[in-house]
């Protein structure tokens, strides 16, 4: 999985990044709504987590202009804004998950996987083609049945393969 951070704080996009790194999943890391424009433009996410206290627009703008042009990657928000009213908005505005800061960096990678998984269309966490199975929470790999033993370079080739069945 390769995930966008769109978070002006060094310290917290920093850290996200580097516990997502080791939890299997890749990130990038913008600071802000320009860098996350250009990062969707040159590079093929499969989620988003986005803060919207930006120093240069307001994440909620920049999430209704993904949707308004037909961006249907899945986007968490990532904010300290915890009112119900926030949240609500946030959802109402195209968001796929709302979380409030601080958070626990599981939850939130067991919620991108949620989303990845729903935008894929699976209803279980684990991928099947044949007799090859794919837990991207675990980066278990199986292989009739039995357990193979992946690089992590390895397991994101799998991962990005099995994803997109049929290209």
């Amino acid at each position: 999985m390769y995930v966008l951070i769109v978070e002006d704080d060094a310290l917290m996009g920093e850290g996200i990044q580097a516990g997502l790194t080791a939890l299997g999943i890749q990130a990038e890391w913008v600071m802000n709504a320009g860098g996350a424009e250009t990062a969707m433009a040159t590079a093929s996410f499969d989620a988003v987590i986005l803060d919207l206290g930006l120093p240069d627009e307001d994440g909620m703008h920049l999430l209704n202009r993904w949707r308004e042009r037909g961006n249907n990657l899945p986007v968490l928000i990532l904010t300290a804004r915890d009112a119900v009213p926030d949240r609500v908005s946030g959802l109402q505005a195209g968001a796929d998950d709302y979380m409030s800061k601080p958070f626990d960096l599981t939850e939130l990678a067991a919620r991108l996987h949620s989303l990845s998984r729903r935008a894929a269309g699976r209803a279980t966490q684990t991928i099947q083609h044949g007799s090859l199975q794919f837990d991207p929470f675990t980066l278990q790999v199986l292989l009739n049945n039995k357990p193979l033993n992946l690089s992590r370079r390895e397991i994101t080739v799998l991962e990005t393969l099995l994803q997109q069945p049929g290209r």
